[in-house]
């Protein structure tokens, strides 16, 4: 069996790698290669490079940056070309980024199956997230086999008319690769968090946003925590890659003795501090899963989330992007020990780690393309 495997981001890299992984230990099962769009930026490098992935092929444009279409119409006609030259039985893309719905676009129309990882998460707002909540109805549409992070994520799917047997619950593959990643050696000391002291509770936050003004809240917000508190919390912001969101970052928080801010970090550093973190703030789903796997609490800064069991769980709360309704937050589980007990419990909602294994499993044993539209 020939599997393509498209990937447009570094999170892309990280909950495909897992799969590509156990794939190439089975090779009298599996022929695979290894697509990633644009510059092949450091982070994605890096990523793959933890699972020890070499990438075989490489799209000569950048599906990071531009608008959506910009990016869609950049990327149709070299991914047309990588499907057509490869001539895989499977296309496999993740999650909800360009390359996601473009390729599924383009494996349809070269009448190519089509896998998608990380299938049927639902905001049900078509404009939040923007544009990843259409671009992963577009490849769930497209896909014959969705692989369901969930039990949830696979009702969705189910209720909107696939066929039970062509969407599978496997668990999350970034928890495969976070497991992974933990087992590693890395040692902050030596990165640009080596200052953080780790003996008071560290609160985590990341934005990826690319809106102003939500980012001016969010840094208000932590800005009053940060003052509020001390000596006795340190935060850490992981700067996105926006340029006038981290400027707006570095007037508001700058001058602060327990802020530390940092770039952008590769995913090794970033899962070890995320384990040893007390607190997450972030508007990630990715980020949200990781943590909620590690047991530590999430303040999800976004009004809208496609992770909706993870707040009935328990372990999350959507608190939005206004700054009292976040110091509000922080305020009651840094104070009230219990309050902070009650989520701050590892939870296996999105996985125990064997994804990519049954992901194999159900492409080893799958039945030829059939109708998989509702």
């Amino acid at each position: 069996m020939k599997l393509l495997f498209l990937i447009g981001s570094p999170r892309e890299a990280i909950s495909q790698a897992p799969i590509i992984r156990a794939m190439q230990g089975n090779p009298e099962s599996f022929e695979v290669s290894v697509c990633v769009g644009g510059k092949r930026p450091a982070a994605l490098d890096a990523a793959l490079s933890i699972f020890q992935i070499v990438p075989n092929i490489q799209l000569s444009v950048s599906v990071l940056d531009g608008t959506p279409t910009e990016r869609a119409a950049r990327m149709f006609e070299p991914l047309d070309q990588v499907v057509a030259g490869e001539k895989p039985d499977w296309v496999v893309v993740q999650g909800d980024g360009s390359m996601a719905a473009m390729g599924s676009l383009v494996a349809y129309y070269r009448r190519v199956q089509i896998a998608h990882v990380e299938a049927g998460l639902r905001s049900y707002d078509k404009y939040s997230p923007f544009p990843a909540e259409m671009n992963r109805r577009v490849a769930d549409l497209l896909a014959d086999l969705n692989f369901a992070p969930s039990a949830h994520c696979q009702r969705n799917l189910i209720d909107e008319g696939f066929p039970r047997k062509r969407v599978p619950v496997t668990g999350s593959t970034a928890i495969d690769a976070l497991q992974h990643a933990l087992h590693l050696d890395c040692d902050l000391q030596y990165t640009s968090v080596s200052a953080v002291p780790f003996d008071q509770p560290v609160l985590l936050v990341t934005v990826r946003s690319e809106e102003t003004d939500l980012t001016d809240e969010i840094c208000s917000a932590l800005r009053r925590i940060a003052t509020h508190y001390g000596s006795r919390i340190h935060i850490v912001y992981v700067k996105c890659i926006d340029p006038a969101a981290d400027e707006s970052m570095d007037s508001i928080l700058g001058d602060l003795e327990n802020v530390t801010v940092v770039p952008p970090l590769d995913y090794l550093v970033f899962v070890h501090l995320l384990s040893r973190c007390q607190l997450v703030l972030t508007d990630s789903g990715g980020v949200q899963e990781e943590a909620c796997s590690l047991g530590k609490p999430v303040l999800l800064l976004s009004n809208v989330t496609d992770r909706i069991e993870a707040l009935a769980e328990g372990t999350t709360k959507l608190v939005g992007t206004a700054e009292t309704g976040i110091v509000k937050e922080v305020q009651q589980l840094l104070d009230d020990r219990s309050v902070y007990a009650a989520m701050a419990q590892p939870s296996k909602l999105f996985g125990d780690g064997r994804a990519a294994a049954v992901i194999c499993h159900e492409l080893l044993h799958s039945e030829s393309s059939g109708a998989n539209v509702p």
